[in-house]
This record gives structure tokens, C-alpha cells and sequence, in this order.
């Protein structure tokens, strides 16, 4: 009895501490646009999008490590991230009947180009990384001339 007293005891006191901890603020942020989306990195990173940029924060003391303004449309299906590797795929796309999409290898530490594609008739509607195979997968809605309009594929 005298255990379950104990123990009950220690939890309502560590309680007690983590909620009393959890009203303190540790910093805060000014966004200066509207922001559409967010995600943690496995890195531990937080991006935050807006339908004109990716910003890349320190979680931890709520600094920005870096901001893309040149990356446009953005939104939480045509950013990626590459399990394990810090890198993210980013889909940009420009124009709406025969749109122009590239892709971006974007370092996730630094916001830089490692890579980019050739621009392509068509909007993104997926893209599949495959770390093990050091390749990625893009789903475009693009035209052909062999196939017409649809769904299409490429590997990179």
C-alpha cells in the first residue's frame, strides 16, 4: 500500500512539472506571410509554406535557417522529403493550361540546389522517393503528343 501511495505520488508531482513547464513560452516567430502548411523534418527541422515560399526554422530557438521566395505554389503534396538523406524534393510549377512544373533537389540544412530538372508541360500530382534506389518518381498531369492529355511518369 505504501508503494501505490508512493508511486501515485511521484506521478502527480512529474505531472505537475510538466505542465507547469509547458505554459512557459520559449520563443516566438513573426511570420511576414500568410502561411498554408507546416511540417517537421525527421532532421528535426520545421518548414513552413506559404503559396509563394518554404521557410526552414530551428525548432529550438525559433530562428530561420533559411527562406525560398523563388519556389512558388507551395503545398504539402509537392514537397518531399527523402527519408534518411537530408534532402526535399520541391515541385514548381507555373501557369495554369499548359503549365511548366521543374523539380528542386533542395538541401534541407542550407535551402540550396543540388539538382534541378528540365522544366516539363504539366502539373505535379506526385512524387514517390526511393532512397535505396537513388531515384525519385514524378506523377504529371502532362500531355503528349503519342498519348494526349493524362497521367504521366518519369524516373529520375
Amino acid at each position: 500500500m505504501r508503494k501505490l501511495v508512493l508511486g501515485c505520488v511521484l506521478v502527480v508531482s512529474f505531472l505537475l512539472a510538466v505542465n507547469a513547464g509547458a505554459s512557459e513560452k520559449l520563443w516566438e516567430a513573426k511570420l511576414t506571410k500568410k502561411m498554408s502548411w507546416n511540417q517537421l523534418t525527421f532532421a528535426g527541422t520545421l518548414l513552413v509554406g506559404s503559396p509563394t515560399s518554404i521557410t526552414s526554422f530551428n525548432p529550438d530557438t525559433g530562428k530561420e535557417m533559411w527562406n525560398r521566395d523563388d519556389l512558388t505554389r507551395t503545398a504539402p503534396f509537392n514537397v518531399r522529403e527523402v527519408t534518411g538523406l537530408p534532402i526535399l524534393i520541391v515541385s514548381d510549377y507555373a501557369g495554369l493550361a499548359g503549365s511548366n512544373t521543374q523539380l528542386y533537389g533542395v538541401n534541407l540544412v542550407t535551402g540550396e540546389n543540388i539538382w534541378q530538372t528540365e522544366k516539363m508541360m504539366g502539373y505535379p500530382v506526385g512524387i514517390y522517393p526511393i532512397p535505396e534506389k537513388k531515384m525519385f518518381i514524378l506523377f504529371y498531369s502532362g500531355y503528349t503528343e503519342e498519348d494526349g492529355t493524362g497521367v504521366q511518369m518519369k524516373a529520375y
